[in-house]
């Protein structure tokens, strides 16, 4: 179960369950998998990271007007959504000095397992989902977005951004 007063253990659980979603795919789980203090740097692959993007109010009262946001949790309820997205990128063919173009099998090759990258994650995120087992069963209400593909300098991937509604802050008292 997530500890609620933590972003940082919401990130973790998504980069552990992206990572099991990894193991059942051809290229496999990544061993350079961690969380990033900010945007990730696609600098070796293969490579899996997850960051907290952003943490923002839903709009929880539709007829309400934009300045009702900021008195969220005193007058009406709040609901609190954290961003955070994970960036898989695998190895891909690139021409290197005087050497030939990569073939067109070599690059079939390659996005076949970047493909089979996100369609396992995504499968696992709604499964995980279903059973309500990630981010401490809070996932019921978790918005899968759209991923989003790169491909840059000899690594390629996605990135794929979920929302989920965390608990307010509980600080340490020393």
């Amino acid at each position: 179960m997530t500890d609620v007063s933590s972003l940082y253990a919401y990130a973790v659980e998504y980069l552990d369950a992206c990572n099991q979603a990894l193991a059942t795919t051809v290229g496999g789980a990544i061993d350079r998998a961690y969380v990033t203090p900010g945007l990730p740097v696609v600098d070796c692959c293969p490579m899996l990271a997850v960051d907290v993007r952003s943490l923002f109010p839903e709009q929880t009262a539709p007829t309400g007007p934009p300045p009702v946001l900021g008195h969220r949790g005193v007058r009406t309820p709040a609901m609190w959504l954290v961003a955070l997205v994970a960036t898989v990128a695998r190895c891909t063919p690139v021409i290197e000095e005087g050497a030939v173009l990569p073939t067109a099998d070599e690059l079939e090759v390659s996005a076949r397992q970047i493909d089979e990258d996100i369609w396992a994650i995504w499968n696992m995120l709604l499964q995980l989902k279903r059973a309500g087992e990630l981010f401490g069963g809070a996932c019921r209400s978790m918005y899968l977005d759209p991923p989003t593909s790169f491909n840059s300098g000899g690594c390629a991937g996605w990135s794929f951004q979920i929302r989920v509604p965390v608990d307010g802050y509980r600080p340490s008292i020393t």
